[in-house]
């Protein structure tokens, strides 16, 4: 049981809350009527034979380190629903190394074993940064809006039947690059809680030329056409 309560504290405890045990000195600590020192003291007779008074009983309330894990584990966790079984399960892929699956037929991405539902054109450009993170690594592959070639982007609008990214030419339209942004941004959050960290496009570089990618190496994001393949 203790070793079950404290697991249960390193994925569920609250930055207020503490773990402690109380320690109990021999002969007192396996006596079977012995479970803390009355405000009366007795005798309590031994298995040798002799009689110890719980006066002489020494305690010890020990404070446990523990790991807290809850802010990185997904917000469905804490819901209560899980069993504890699943819920290690749970914590344990949250905590594995990250990979993203972008799902091409069903316009999601799969974080974590985690399926995140986007809109068409969220989609289209979670899927165009994760090509671009997986070809170039996520330095090369993250674009300033400003630097985006709108023509590379359609194309992979034009493969989801899509109409194209509004802008003119080569040129992509600022706010809708930022708005697709905060999309993506918003649904992996709502669905990963605080497990979105590792999979949020992230800026590089320094204002006013910061650039947005995927910050998952080309081996961490697999691009496939159906869940079944």
């Amino acid at each position: 049981m203790g070793f079950l309560a404290g697991y249960a504290l390193s994925m569920f405890a609250r930055p207020q809350d503490r773990l402690s045990h109380v320690l109990v000195a021999e002969p007192f600590q396996s006596h079977p009527d012995f479970h803390f020192p009355p405000r009366a003291p007795k005798l309590l007779k031994m298995h040798d034979g002799r009689a110890v008074s719980t006066a002489e009983a020494n305690l010890v309330l020990a404070e446990i380190p523990i790991v807290r894990l809850r802010d990185r584990l997904p917000a469905a966790m804490l819901s209560g629903d899980l069993g504890y079984s699943q819920a290690v399960a749970e914590a344990q892929r949250a905590l594995d190394p990250p990979k993203m699956i972008v799902v091409v037929d069903d316009r999601k991405i799969i974080c974590a074993d985690t399926p995140v539902e986007l809109r068409p054109a969220t989609f289209a450009f979670a899927l165009w940064l994760a090509e671009r993170a997986r070809e170039l690594g996520p330095q090369a592959g993250a674009v300033h809006w400003a630097d985006a070639d709108r023509l590379e982007l359609a194309a992979v609008f034009s493969r989801l039947g899509l109409a194209d990214p509004p802008g003119s030419g080569h040129n992509l339209e600022e706010t809708w690059f930022r708005e697709q942004k905060s999309r993506l941004s918003r649904a992996l959050r709502a669905i990963l809680g605080e497990a979105a960290g590792p999979y949020l496009p992230k800026p590089y570089g320094s204002r006013p030329r910061t650039r947005t990618g995927f910050a998952l190496n080309p081996a961490q994001i697999e691009v496939k056409f159906s869940a079944s393949h």
